[in-house]
């Protein structure tokens, strides 16, 4: 300072990764179908990260969190089998230092295996839905926001596919 005796102590952080941990889930477990949470039960996934991603995933932990980082992300895959048609939302937490834009489809394959009529429907979350860099973002999204974009059921969802700008998404 310029008495020559004044000081402050400044923390610059470069490391472009989240400093918390992602939200805790406030829902109560019977009334939720968790895909990837440590506050729920996961049903089983495949993969997530499918060998037709394009994108790197890596598991890390913040926190006391176990945590999903995709680089690179383009597109990724999440491959399950779960049963939404009890349900009214899909949730998720992202952050990312670089998104400007963030992307979820949801695939049904109708009971019949992919390929045979599947319904899908993708939503694009950009402009002043895009998520904040930085910090955690909450999308609680309506699955009626899925019907409207065309999705006929959400019985026999089978991919979740997350896209971006080629970013680093957690």
């Amino acid at each position: 300072a310029a008495d020559g005796v004044t000081t402050s102590t400044y923390t610059v952080d470069f490391s472009q990764e989240p400093a918390t941990a992602a939200p805790i889930p406030t829902e109560q477990e019977s009334d939720v179908v968790s895909v990837y949470s440590d506050s729920y039960t996961d049903v089983d996934v495949s993969s997530y990260n499918t060998v037709w991603s394009n994108a790197s995933m890596e598991d890390i932990t913040i926190g006391v969190n176990a945590t999903k980082r995709y680089t690179n992300l383009v597109f990724n895959g999440i491959e399950t089998t779960l049963d939404a048609s009890g349900m009214s939302h899909f949730s998720i937490d992202i952050w990312s230092p670089d998104a400007t834009l963030f992307k979820v489809k949801l695939v049904d394959f109708l009971g019949n295996g992919y390929g045979n009529g599947d319904t899908e429907a993708e939503l694009v979350f950009d402009g002043t839905e895009a998520p904040a860099q930085g910090e955690w973002v909450s999308y609680n999204i309506s699955l009626s926001d899925f019907a409207t974009a065309g999705m006929t059921a959400f019985s026999d969802i089978n991919q979740i596919v997350i896209s971006s700008s080629t970013a680093t998404v957690y």
